[in-house]
């Protein structure tokens, strides 16, 4: 869209700036964000920057299209605006600020539309305002923000884009240029006034061009009409002629003209100028009359608007069951392709399994069967029964033999360990006995030389010479002594020698035995293990040689089983998917349900007001027609 070609950096920046203490009320706001300017562009920039920063959507409100009145200065307050509320404020801040704007009411393409859906009432409200003589477009409801997803709970590709309870919304407040300050044939292909002449054109474009989309629009554009069909600035002057109260009647007769469906602005544009009219009860005649007419033009609509309020109820449930529709067919469609699926695969599992047991069968015995057609071979290499169980029945008593000998061996070896301990002991004690009488002979020959070092005379030698007589006594004594123990050890030791002996060669003519018995055993257990690996050779290549002939019923088998595998896992999976679709269908239903009771909460709310200012609407005109029948005016 084409933009302002000026710099509005400055002015941006102290609006978003300003003080909270400002925005109090609606004229001490606009006096702040306007004093500094003499010029309308950045009067109307300041203007539009305050509220595109400020003044978030109510969400919930808009889906619910409570379009409620609300005072400028509750806005400011509240932050926070329903339908129509941006574009009520910005027309009362301009108009405080002397810049020439008014209120557009008409049809856009917004977050609810689908291409080709056609437009019974005006469904949005933005401005128009006149800045050096050329008219522009502003709307600050889209122009304050942009309704998204919440990330918490991602909007899905196929959600229902018109249920606000599928899907959770947030509100993103951003000042967004595109809807500011626009040229009006930018906007020709999202907003389409009611009225024509709000587009600004001599040759304003019909309302199914704008319905049967961008397209046509384009085609539209591109022709360049160059006559006129409407002369705007003739109807606008018009417009500002009008009396305040008949301004929105002026527009809905131009707007129901253009879209003859659009039945909503003229009931409540001609009730409400009506009620204006007897707002005091006047009992002037020709007001009266003028009140009847309206009254009576706004009845006749409000049972067209009650039949366009069934139509739009009807094109929305249409819309809503062919989605469904088209939402449900596939899942069915899968759902019954996968049953299909499911039990083609159970008919194939059984042929499969019928497969198997039969190539199972050919392929069984087939160890029996190689014994039987080489029992010949066998022959060679097997020995008779008899022969092989008397070899084992031998075995088996020479393996108790040498089981029962086992602890005799163990007896004799331990005498023969205690024989030899009481020989090493003797053999230690002789050794000690001689050890003690060589230690004798250093201590007299330490005595002799002792006293021959003292040069001990004669006379005293031979007065102790009965002493060492008496040491070599008991020298002789002793060692006769230990000569006589030692002979009786060494008997000791010849004895414990004998017996060790005796007791060795009974342990090691017992072991001989048992060793004897053992190898006899081991040529036993060797001769017959030859025999069986010969023969288990034998028989492996017979079983191998058979193996390979009924290899290819194997590898049938297996191709089968592995099949087999795949379509039982074939078949989980299918279970699997329908069990989801399942699941999905009655999420869809319970969504469907609630989008068709979501739709006519919105019919009753619209046939409701309606009936509400139908009811105004008679009761006041009765008075009229009483005012009217005494002045003799009745007819």
């Amino acid at each position: 869209m084409a933009q302002i070609d000026r710099d509005f950096s400055t002015v941006d920046a102290r609006s978003k700036s300003n003080p909270t203490g400002k925005a109090v009320d609606m004229a001490t706001l606009t006096k702040y964000l306007t004093e500094e300017y003499d010029n309308d562009f950045d009067k109307v920039r300041a203007i539009g920057v305050w509220i595109g920063n400020n003044i978030p959507l109510d969400i919930e409100a808009a889906l619910q299209k409570k379009e409620e009145e609300a005072l400028p200065t509750d806005i400011i307050l509240r932050r926070m605006a329903g339908p129509g509320h941006h574009c009520h404020l910005f027309l009362a801040m301009c108009q405080e600020a002397d810049i020439k704007c008014y209120k557009v009411r008409g049809y856009v393409k917004g977050r609810f539309y689908d291409e080709g859906d056609p437009f019974y009432i005006s469904n949005h409200v933005w401005n128009v305002v006149q800045l050096d003589s050329t008219w522009y477009m502003v709307d600050m409801a889209w122009g304050s923000g942009s309704i998204e997803s919440t990330k918490e709970v991602a909007r899905p590709e196929d959600a229902d884009k018109h249920d606000p309870n599928s899907h959770k919304l947030e509100w993103k407040q951003e000042f967004r240029e595109a809807y500011f300050l626009a040229q009006p044939k930018d906007w020709i292909f999202t907003h389409l006034p009611a009225d024509p002449m709000w587009q600004m054109s001599y040759h304003p474009m019909p309302l199914d061009t704008f319905e049967n989309g961008n397209e046509s629009v384009l085609s539209f554009l591109a022709s360049n009409p160059t006559d006129t069909t409407l002369r705007y600035d003739r109807h606008l002057a018009k417009y500002d002629k009008s009396h305040s109260f008949y301004k929105p009647v002026y527009v809905a007769k131009n707007a129901l003209e253009y879209n003859p469906r659009n039945h909503k602005l003229i009931t409540y544009s001609s009730a409400g100028y009506a009620l204006d009219l007897t707002e005091s009860r006047t009992r002037n005649v020709s007001v009266c009359k003028q009140a009847k007419k309206h009254y009576l033009l706004a009845l006749e609509n409000a049972q067209l608007y009650k039949t366009d309020i069934s139509a739009i109820y009807s094109h929305e449930k249409s819309k809503l069951t062919a989605r469904h529709s088209e939402i449900m067919k596939p899942n069915k469609a899968y759902t019954t392709r996968n049953t299909k699926m499911i039990e083609g695969f159970g008919r194939e599992s059984d042929k499969i399994s019928e497969r198997i047991s039969r190539l199972s069968e050919r392929a069984k015995g087939w160890e029996d069967k190689a014994k039987e057609a080489t029992s010949d071979d066998l022959k060679d290499v097997d020995r008779p029964k008899k022969q092989r169980e008397e070899a084992d029945s031998l075995l088996q008593i020479n393996l108790s033999i040498v089981e029962k000998n086992k602890p005799l061996i163990e007896e004799a070896m331990a005498d023969s360990q205690r024989l030899r301990d009481s020989t090493l002991y003797f053999y230690k004690k002789m050794a000690q006995n001689w050890e003690f009488e060589h230690s004798y002979a250093p201590q007299i020959r330490q005595n002799m030389d002792l006293i021959t070092q003292l040069n001990i005379s004669y006379a005293k030698l031979k007065q102790i010479e009965p002493y060492g007589m008496r040491i070599d006594s008991f020298k002789n004594i002793n060692i006769k002594g230990l000569e006589d123990h030692n002979d009786a050890i060494l008997d000791t030791i010849d004895i414990l020698l004998s017996e060790k002996a005796v007791k060795d060669s009974a342990a090691i003519a017992m072991i001989k035995e048992n060793k004897k018995m053992v190898r006899q055993n081991k040529r036993m257990i060797t001769t017959d293990m030859q025999e069986d690996d010969q023969y288990d050779a034998l028989n492996q290549q017979l079983k191998n040689a058979y193996i390979l002939k009924n290899q290819p019923y194997y590898d049938k088998m297996d191709y089968q089983k592995n099949l087999l595998h795949k379509l039982q896992e074939d078949r989980k999976i299918a279970i699997a998917e329908n069990k989801v679709l399942d699941e999905q269908r009655d999420i869809e239903e319970k969504l469907y349900e609630k989008r068709v009771e979501f739709a006519k909460s919105l019919v009753d709310l619209r046939k409701a007001k309606l009936a509400e200012l139908t009811t105004k609407c008679k009761d006041r005109m009765k008075i009229v027609d009483g005012i009217l029948r005494e002045a003799g005016e009745d007819d």
